[in-house]
């Protein structure tokens, strides 16, 4: 009975050691991802059309984005940049959300960072800004080129922030793949937390994918205990951005399907960039006409 005593005793302390042990590792990872995860405050303009009367209202909110770039480009989620097209309420409500100011927050930093707005994907529920006058800082980017398919049950990590008044403090959430879905588009399933927008990895820390909403290609299905709602639903989840699982509608985007629509924004980004480029050029030109 000492025997077997002992032996548990030293299973226990085996296992305890192997958590302790696991413990700096996650602390590598948190610290080797979160330099890339950034926060986005933004204000916006919300203007909501009902009965024939119109309301504008200003909002302020922030989320969390990813520089997938180290010329500032950053990707986030799109719901709070856009708001449902029609709403079966009784009548029609039209809200249309117009972006009035962006600032990027990298890490715990005093200093905001001015930003445009680059891109949006619905489909995808995405959105890409570029930060402006970075100067000669090259963000730490996350590399969606590399990437590693999971399998059932593997178990996944992302890494978000905290708001200002817990100091920006990065975090990690574990979630495991419980599935995949084939339609509308590929992607997998999965439980456990993770923010909208953000990065998923393999416990290698290899990118799997991001985190974000698909519409069913039903009308009528509720994606899985979503609760419906329709656009609603998806502009209060892009509000929320982040908590709940796959009832939330959530779905892991393969990285590779990730890498062309930034592939995509980065060309979009360089256009915008030319065309304000000649404008200002104009202007100048004009201004020292006169």
């Amino acid at each position: 009975m000492l025997k077997s005593m002992i032996t548990a005793m030293s299973l226990v302390a085996i296992l305890a050691g192997n958590a302790h042990g696991q413990a700096p590792e996650w602390d590598k990872m948190v610290a080797q991802k979160s330099g890339s995860i950034v926060t986005v405050k933004l204000v916006l303009e919300m203007e909501i059309s009902f009965g024939g009367q119109t309301q504008e209202e200003e909002t302020r909110s922030e989320v969390r984005g990813v520089v997938v770039s180290e010329d500032g480009l950053i990707m986030m989620a799109a719901g709070p940049l856009s708001g449902p097209d029609d709403l079966p309420m009784g009548g029609q409500m039209d809200i249309r959300i117009t972006p009035l100011d962006m600032t990027v927050v990298f890490g715990n930093e005093e200093k905001e960072y001015d930003a445009s707005l680059v891109a949006t994907d619905a489909k995808l529920d995405l959105a890409f800004i570029k930060v402006r006058d970075l100067g000669d800082r090259k963000p730490a980017a996350i590399d969606f080129s590399s990437s590693v398919k999971p399998n059932l049950g593997d178990r996944l990590f992302s890494v978000s922030r905290m708001g200002k008044g817990f100091d920006y403090a990065p975090y990690f959430s574990l979630a495991r793949v419980n599935g995949s879905i084939k339609k509308p588009r590929r992607a997998f399933m999965f439980s456990g937390g993770g923010s909208m927008g953000l990065p998923i990895f393999s416990e290698a820390g290899e990118v799997v994918g991001v985190i974000s909403t698909i519409e069913s290609a039903d009308d009528d299905d509720d994606g899985g205990g979503g609760g419906g709602f329709g656009g609603i639903g998806r502009m209060l989840r892009g509000l929320t951005s982040g908590g709940g699982g796959l009832g939330s509608g959530r779905f892991i985007l393969p990285a590779k399907t990730v890498k062309g629509v930034i592939q995509q924004a980065a060309k979009r980004a360089v256009e915008l960039e030319e065309k304000q480029a000649a404008e200002d050029k104009k202007k100048e030109s004009g201004e020292d006409g006169r």
